[in-house]
């Protein structure tokens, strides 16, 4: 699955959009968050987060201007 279909599944609120995109960026952005943050409770709950941003700003997503990486890393600096 690519990004794009991953976005267009975060846009119709389908839940394997959100899995897909844990499974292929979880890593980097929780690599991200702990080198900012570093409880590992705030951790979790800024993951948390940013995955609802995410999940409520998908249609914000514009593939022109950047990659699903950048914009992630973006939201969760």
């Amino acid at each position: 699955m690519d990004d794009a279909a991953i976005v267009r599944l975060l846009c119709q609120r389908d839940q394997a959009g959100m899995e897909e995109l844990h499974r292929r960026y979880g890593g980097m952005i929780h690599y991200i968050v702990r080198g900012i943050l570093a409880d590992a409770r705030d951790v979790e709950e800024c993951i948390s987060d940013i995955s609802m941003r995410v999940w409520q700003g998908a249609e914000g997503f514009e593939q022109g201007k950047g990659s699903l990486a950048t914009w992630l890393t973006a939201i969760a600096r």
